[in-house]
């Protein structure tokens, strides 16, 4: 999710408490086709930040290959997540470990966060979609994402899809409109 303003974050943390759009969160990063053949697994990407902003009881995200990029050594991966320098060396580690013949395969990314790992996604070619959760209410951040994407003179190849193009690449049904939570719209 991110603000108008485009703010991710703030002191390492979410700065709001929305609880349907982790479960989306969730859902979507988890979640596999039904046509999905077995041993198939969807990725999660995040920066060193993003690793440690997890609670120590939701790390690492279950269901889902975790990894870590940073260019520093994480000291406490849990068991099974991997690290990798770049966004490129995670890429080359998931296709080693995970490729042909591997008993667990990658089925789709996600790259969540942070900033920096936002930026150098979004100028990599293999990124091919964003899913954002905006929150119209002003909240204060100190973390922002760093390209304007809903901005289409500032983003080009990037244009808003259609509700149901969302629906069909995640494979279910989700609210259309603007949802109130915890005193906020999004």
């Amino acid at each position: 999710a991110l603000t108008v303003s485009r703010g991710i974050g703030r002191e390492n943390n979410l700065p709001w408490k929305l609880k349907s759009d982790m479960m989306f969160f969730n859902q979507v990063t988890s979640g596999l086709p039904v046509t999905c053949p077995v041993g198939q697994m969807n990725v999660v990407l995040m920066g060193r930040k993003t690793w440690e902003s997890l609670p120590l009881r939701s790390r690492p995200l279950k269901n889902r290959i975790n990894v870590v990029i940073s260019h520093q050594k994480v000291l406490d991966l849990a068991h099974g997540v991997h690290h990798a320098r770049s966004l490129d060396d995670a890429l080359t580690l998931l296709s080693r470990v995970y490729g042909p013949g591997s008993r667990n395969q990658v089925n789709r990314i996600f790259v969540i966060g942070g900033a920096q790992l936002y930026k150098v996604a979004m100028e990599h070619p293999k990124l091919n979609r964003i899913i954002a959760t905006v929150i119209y209410n002003e909240i204060d951040c100190d973390v922002f994402f760093p390209v304007d994407f809903r901005n289409s003179s500032m983003c080009f190849p990037w244009k808003k899809q259609d509700h149901s193009v969302l629906e069909s690449w995640i494979g279910f049904k989700i609210p259309q409109g603007k949802i109130n939570e915890n005193g906020l719209d999004y």
